[in-house]
């Protein structure tokens, strides 16, 4: 039947990939429609979103023939009781050439029929906005509401996408790499260190700024079949020399032949798992040099990148604004290549040496708190001139003064090199880092164009619209800090921050 779809030429844009019955019936529909007709179908969402058929989206949109997508959930299971409830759907009007709609008709993840009559709910998209906002697949992003409709495009009109593969522009010289395969290449792995291995680290054991954010030291088989590893104390993480134990080891000289020409003594890591209904979406860190498997696939720049511009985008892509960016981009549990060249991270050119000035002191103080993390610090003061280097003197004594005083001795298995940075690791301080990301938070937002209102309505929608307001953005954030802290701890850091930003000048 494929080889039959495939070679009859009546679904060009369907019949390719893994092939989808309801994607191929999508197509016949809108061949049979007269001029001046119309087709609706019920058909999964994937049609609007999915890789595989974007070709046929695009289409529609191009010539202006979609009338509407109206995306539904099946979380209530009236509509399909029998499917499961995590499937979504949607109503899409189809018309023919002498009905064109320049401006379709968009909802998604509404629970009822009378939820995509709402006006809060519905927004329009034309082909210049798709073409806007993933201008390598034209596929649409998912909003949940016309304000996140609105605000998404005002930031992609401010800028562009990472990787824009149409006008082959890259940038930041980006390319990717998936490491070791945790199944395909278990061959190589060992259950116990030895000479010549490395740790192999998996996407669950890293966070925002933290390499050490789990570890396989005391994991139960729960935990294991879970995913969910134990999480090392604050004081073992006040530990420079202190690591977390991986599940395998894989010989260095596999490392090596994978890494290929990549020299540096550190990687840059994103976690492939994701979702826009979880704590947070986006999960980048810097990583050791080490075996890193499939989940945690990872980002090379270009030889003559230089190290501080790196410095600034962990600091952008761990921004509360990329995030909230990121999950109308996520319909799934995947951060696949495909959506990552599609985020809009700002470009090298973008940033001033003022605004380097800023973020790359206190970007370093969070992700450099461990000595097998240091060749990162060594990188960019190498690259650093006087002032810079003055800059991240002056952060690592304010860390100091803040945690207490504190001096390092190198463990014995580190070897610095020549052209060391003098100043050891930064000294892990919860409450310290929470101020200093939340500091990050308001620049980027800053940085992106946004005002208080729209960074108050990243936050929390309820806090612009009201109690009522049908939208969400980091709802479990909210609800897990109040648990813990007794408080939206981020929203009060982060207004708090940007009005002092302002009021210092550092935001104008």
């Amino acid at each position: 039947m494929s080889k039959h779809l495939r070679a009859s030429g009546q679904y060009p844009l369907t019949a390719r990939g893994d092939i989808n019955t309801y994607a191929v019936f999508a197509e016949r529909f809108t061949r049979l429609i007269r001029a001046e007709g119309r087709v609706g179908a019920v058909l999964p969402t994937g049609i609007a979103t999915d890789d595989t058929t974007k070709d046929f989206f695009a289409k529609l949109m191009e010539t202006r023939s979609m009338a509407s997508f109206l995306g539904m959930d099946n979380e209530a299971t009236i509509y399909f009781p029998g499917i499961d409830h995590r499937n979504k759907f949607g109503l899409i009007t189809v018309g023919g050439t002498k009905v064109a709609t320049p401006s379709p008709i968009f909802t998604f993840s509404c629970s009822h029929i009378e939820d995509t009559r709402k006006p809060e709910r519905r927004f329009t998209l034309t082909d210049e906005d798709i073409r806007l906002l993933n201008p390598n697949t034209r596929t649409c992003a998912v909003f949940r509401t016309r304000a996140d409709a609105e605000l998404t495009k005002k930031i992609y009109r401010r800028v562009p996408v990472l990787i824009d593969e149409a006008r082959g522009r890259n940038d930041w010289g980006i390319r990717f790499l998936t490491m070791f395969h945790m199944a395909n290449d278990s061959e190589l792995f060992e259950t116990a260190p030895g000479h010549a291995l490395d740790p192999l680290y998996e996407a669950k054991m890293m966070h925002h700024f933290d390499h050490r954010y789990a570890t396989y030291e005391g994991a139960t088989q729960a935990n294991v079949n879970e995913g969910s590893l134990p999480q090392p104390s604050e004081q073992q993480k006040q530990d420079p020399a202190f690591k977390v134990l991986p599940r395998y080891w894989l010989p260095t000289e596999a490392v090596d032949e994978r890494l290929g020409v990549w020299r540096r003594r550190w990687l840059f890591a994103f976690r492939d798992i994701a979702s826009n209904v979880v704590e947070r979406t986006v999960i980048f860190s810097l990583l050791p040099r080490i075996g890193v498997g499939h989940t945690a696939p990872l980002m090379f720049f270009a030889d003559d990148a230089q190290i501080s511009l790196i410095a600034c985008l962990l600091a952008n892509v761990n921004s509360l604004t990329f995030d909230y960016v990121t999950r109308q981009k996520v319909g799934g549990t995947h951060l696949t290549y495909f959506i990552l060249k599609q985020l809009p991270p700002l470009a090298p050119s973008f940033y001033t040496p003022e605004q380097v000035g800023f973020l790359v002191p206190r970007a370093i103080e969070l992700a450099c708190t461990a000595w097998d993390i240091q060749a990162f610090l060594d990188d960019v003061w190498r690259e650093a001139d006087e002032g810079y280097r003055a800059a991240i003197e002056r952060q690592w004594s304010e860390n100091r003064e803040a945690t207490g005083g504190h001096t390092y001795d190198p463990p014995e298995w580190y070897t610095p090199p020549e052209d060391r940075c003098p100043l050891p690791p930064f000294k892990w301080d919860e409450g310290r880092r929470a101020r200093l990301r939340a500091e990050l938070d308001a620049y980027y937002a800053k940085l992106y164009g946004l005002d208080e209102r729209d960074l108050r309505y990243i936050l929390d929608p309820t806090d612009v619209y009201g109690p009522d307001f049908p939208g969400e953005t980091f709802r479990v954030l909210k609800e897990k800090e109040i648990a813990r802290f007794g408080e939206y701890r981020t929203r009060r850091l982060v207004l708090e921050a940007w009005e002092r930003l302002h009021q210092e000048g550092v935001l104008k």
